[in-house]
């Protein structure tokens, strides 16, 4: 889901399959079509959802989204990019 202003508090909100045993996530967005700034945020675990809230997320925006997990003392790999639209 999106929302927020324009400019200061936008944010998304994702949701995921668990990882059993993970401590966190780290969600990544990367910047694609619009805004030029990229952002991450850590999620504290075990969870499903979380959310990523910057200044400088732009509605409007084209981003790659990506996860990983935090379970057994080292973080997973990257998920494949979403292709999401704040």
């Amino acid at each position: 889901t999106k929302t927020g202003s324009g400019c200061c508090n936008t944010y998304g909100d994702f949701a995921w399959d668990e990882v059993p045993g993970a401590t966190q996530y780290q969600i990544q967005l990367v910047h694609h079509i619009g805004c030029t700034s990229s952002h991450s945020a850590i999620i504290p675990g075990p969870a499903s959802a979380g959310r990523v809230q910057a200044f400088g997320l732009c509605l409007g925006s084209q981003y790659y989204m990506s996860i990983r997990a935090f379970a057994n003392g080292m973080w997973g790999p990257w998920s494949a990019d979403v292709n999401i639209f704040l």
